[in-house]
């Protein structure tokens, strides 16, 4: 027992292989979370559990007792559900498992090598459980380990962009840089730092939440999504009709909307999937999520800053822009939370702003637009407080 502790302690550290972490699992009898160190074996892009001593072994009987409810660490906390797998699919698991795991190896009567027959027999003898992920890995204190990792892997992504940019003097729809093609970063920085975890299995739970609209429990949550930065951009056009400001006419084809939607989707996606899906959850359980979405915000906004001078913006309309983007940030912040923390209702709600910011660009001015957009936040601050300055952890609706 101490020294399965021991094992425990050394393996929820992250020092050791990525197929070594502690498993904690709440005893059926004593409520304390119990620990203990595991090999994951991995198959065809997921990941399982074996249990080595077979059925009569207590986190076994702690799991079920639990429906499931466990939690794996190493380095960081990642909430799982464990489910059975059925006997007559456990052998080639058990195969993998004893690849991976040589303290495994004296407990069950097949070697390592033996064809898939031999270890069908022996399969119903040893308990195999699937692992579903339930929440993205955090430390004991709710901080990710890996949060400023991701935002440093997520800049040095962006430079070859940044370059490419520079060096051709490149445009896309002939108004933005080739550097835009950064918004990929995001995605692919927590899909690499994912992948470090737990290999393909965890790369591909990363990707569903793409379109995890599942997660959206109150439809409510669509009114903003879809109407409020509409709402935003009309009211930027009356107060700059009302201050006598010049504003162009821009005639928008519906072809051409749902052209600029589909891409500027797909480019939301790849953003949120990292700074929703990977950063903003442990952001939140270290600062609380206001802090957390300010911190976010101003990182998003200067991310930004070199293909906005590339585009030949000025530094008072960049500083104002970065107003915006902050306030943006809060707002998808608060999405995020309420929404079940879908990354599928972040990236529309970003798509929406993208495309109305492009579609009304004759009447975009960050000035204004920035300040509308700040004093929606405030008004979601004082009236949302639990999705948007509470901690980390408190209900919001999580749907999962």
């Amino acid at each position: 027992m101490a020294l399965n502790r021991m094992w425990a302690a050394i393996a929820s550290t992250g020092i050791t292989p990525n197929y070594m972490e502690t498993l904690e699992v709440t005893g059926r009898r004593s409520g304390r979370v119990m620990s203990l160190p595991v090999v994951v074996a991995i198959v065809d892009g997921e990941r399982f559990l074996v249990s080595m001593l077979g059925e009569d072994v207590q986190w076994v009987h702690n799991v079920r007792a639990a429906d499931g409810r466990a939690a794996l660490r190493s380095g960081g906390v990642e909430q799982i559900r464990l489910e059975e797998v059925p006997i007559g699919m456990r052998a080639p698991i058990i195969k993998e498992y004893l690849r991976r795991a040589p303290g495994g190896r004296p407990h069950v009567p097949v070697d390592k090598d033996a064809p898939l027959a031999a270890f069908e027999a022996v399969a119903a003898s040893f308990p195999v459980f699937r692992i579903i992920a339930v929440e993205s890995p955090t430390d004991a204190s709710g901080r990710d380990r890996s949060a400023a990792t991701f935002v440093a892997l997520t800049f040095l992504l962006s430079v070859p962009f940044w370059v490419l940019a520079g060096v051709t003097g490149g445009r896309m729809f002939g108004v933005l840089p080739v550097s835009a093609l950064m918004a990929v970063c995001p995605g692919l920085a927590a899909a690499l730092l994912v992948y470090r975890h737990g290999g393909h299995a965890r790369v591909i739970e990363l990707l569903k939440r793409s379109f995890d609209f599942e997660r959206i429990g109150n439809k409510v949550w669509y009114v903003p999504i879809l109407l409020l930065m509409p709402a935003a951009m009309i009211a930027t056009y009356v107060v700059m009709n009302g201050l006598g400001l010049p504003i162009a006419p821009q005639p928008v084809s519906i072809a051409a909307l749902c052209v600029m939607f589909v891409v500027f989707f797909g480019s939301a996606v790849a953003e949120e999937l990292g700074w929703s899906g990977y950063a903003t959850q442990p952001l939140q359980a270290r600062w609380g999520t206001l802090r957390a979405s300010l911190v976010l915000g101003l990182i998003w906004a200067v991310w930004h800053f070199v293909p906005l001078l590339q585009m030949g913006r000025s530094a008072q309309w960049i500083a104002w822009w970065s107003v915006y983007t902050v306030a943006s940030r809060v707002l998808i912040v608060w999405i995020y939370n309420g929404a079940g923390r879908s990354v599928f209702a972040a990236a529309l709600y970003h798509a929406i702003s993208n495309v109305g910011s492009v579609t009304f660009a004759s009447c975009y001015d960050p000035r204004i637009t920035g300040i509308i957009i700040a004093i929606a936040a405030l008004v979601v601050l004082v009236n949302s407080p639990r999705t948007v300055s509470g901690r980390a952890g408190q209900p919001n609706n999580e749907g999962n």
